[in-house]
């Protein structure tokens, strides 16, 4: 949500730029960096670790009720600490968002969650008798 409502102050911090006289120039620069910069730990601080976190639990879940192949949820269980920890990289500047280090940290879990999504489609929750 805040990442979505700095948006608009981008727009406006693009109007004034091109208006903006040599000394201003300086200025704006610096304000959209600390925009980008808000927006970004927003993102990936505060949506993927929250999301990550949250995944970690359903995957465990999923791992302990046995609920799908121990496999699918030990993928999942690594490829959100692989996205958790890319969170932390983007924070301390060591990679970049639109970076192949990136890609190749992330894409094991959206792998991942398109695999689960076709099993439970196919197959369902394993059902346990009582």
């Amino acid at each position: 949500l805040i990442g979505l409502i700095l948006l608009p102050m981008f727009v406006f911090l693009s109007e004034e730029f091109i208006t903006a006289t040599p000394g201003e120039l300086s200025y704006m620069e610096t304000t959209g960096e600390l925009l980008k910069m808000g927006r970004d730990l927003a993102n990936h601080m505060g949506v993927m670790v929250a999301t990550g976190l949250g995944n970690l639990m359903l995957y465990y879940i999923f791992l302990k009720a046995r609920l799908v192949p121990k496999w699918l949820s030990i993928w999942g269980f690594a490829g959100n600490l692989l996205a958790i920890s890319t969170s932390f990289l983007l924070l301390f500047n060591k990679i970049e968002v639109i970076s192949t280090a990136f890609a190749l940290l992330t894409i094991p879990l959206v792998i991942q969650e398109l695999v689960l999504s076709v099993w439970l489609m196919l197959r369902g929750f394993k059902k346990t008798e009582k």
